[in-house]
């Protein structure tokens, strides 16, 4: 029997966020720490801030909550929770967050709103046949549509 065949393997299943550096809203690690110190205790490392997750079913102490200081990106190390500051600061419960309920439009008003889009819409459009063949390409272009180019 050779050495391989003595090893076992495991399989481990990473999930990953496909974000783009962009789309990752700014966040100081100020406003981290003044939210963290408001809501919990926490620990402060070098690049990110640690604190136990009350979010999972694992007991507090064994599952950690990393947050990156510079994205605000969070990750639960137990149930693997990952996110935007944004979305942990909500679960936080952070009063900023929360948004003030509007007063419910009647049905004739929200027809009436949808209507008004509907007609901003059909106003503001042109035709992709009325469009010349350059402008034409470049819409089939942008948005990857087999076509003329």
């Amino acid at each position: 029997m050779s050495s391989l065949q003595t090893w076992s393997y495991r399989k481990f299943k990473r999930n990953m966020n496909d974000i783009a550096v962009e789309s990752i809203p700014e966040v100081s690690s100020v406003s981290i720490k003044k939210t963290l110190r408001n809501h919990t205790s926490f620990e402060e490392g070098h690049t990110c801030f640690i604190m136990s997750c009350n979010l999972c079913t694992r007991k507090p102490k064994v599952a950690r909550i990393y947050i990156n200081k510079t994205t605000g990106m969070f990750m639960c190390s137990g149930c693997k929770m990952t996110g935007q500051w944004q979305t942990l600061e909500a679960m936080l419960g952070n009063k900023k967050i929360r948004a003030k309920k509007a007063p419910a439009e009647s049905v004739e008003e929200i027809e009436e709103s949808i209507k008004k889009t509907l007609e901003d819409v059909a106003s503001n459009t042109r035709l992709l046949r009325l469009l010349e063949e350059e402008s034409l390409n470049s819409v089939l272009k942008k948005f990857k549509l087999p076509g003329r180019l």
